[in-house]
């Protein structure tokens, strides 16, 4: 985690400080963004362009504001715009099925990695964004909050919102007829 001061000297041109944002906050990012869109290596350039516009603004950042929160809602805006920009697709990476599966579960476990995949990008963006901040990044709904700047209790309905489309999109996987697809 970054704290404030390190994040301001970052955003007033402190390479190092830049540094330590980029190396501490990456990979959760990155996470967070391949969580959004279903694409790590897009996820990737989607976080490094982030980064690289941070660095060329220098500014923006207001140190009463969470590090974290602040990252993670540039981040969510760039995803949203990539989102908007694409028609949804899937890039499953051969690293996503453990090797030891035999061909027949490998082949089941990536459709229903795919059917995961596919069911999130079908949530409305804001159901989605709980989603992954709560279910991949580990985050509580007051944090949540926080970071979308919305109440507590829309953070728990859009979550019990997602959780129900997620629910009915993958009820063929759950009812065992992996024929069906969305």
């Amino acid at each position: 985690m970054i704290d404030p001061a390190t994040m301001t000297n970052a955003m007033n041109g402190d390479r190092a400080a830049f540094a330590e944002v980029v190396q501490t906050c990456g990979a959760r990012l990155t996470r967070f963004a391949a969580g959004m869109i279903g694409d790590r290596e897009t996820a990737r350039d989607i976080v490094q362009d982030v980064f690289v516009k941070l660095w060329t603004s220098k500014g923006g950042y207001r140190p009463t504001a969470s590090v974290d929160a602040f990252l993670l809602k540039i981040v969510r805006n760039a995803c949203v715009d990539h989102l908007r920009a694409r028609q949804p697709w899937i890039n499953l990476d051969e690293e996503d099925v453990p090797s030891s599966m035999s061909c027949e579960l490998e082949i089941v476990g990536k459709a229903l990695h795919e059917a995961i995949e596919q069911a999130l990008l079908l949530l409305p963006e804001p159901q989605r964004v709980v989603f992954v901040l709560s279910e991949y990044e580990g985050l509580k709904y007051q944090e949540i909050a926080r970071i979308l700047g919305c109440p507590h209790g829309t953070v728990a309905s859009r979550k019990y919102a997602a959780m129900e489309s997620l629910r009915r999109l993958l009820a063929p996987w759950m009812e065992g007829d992996t024929n069906d697809h969305m």
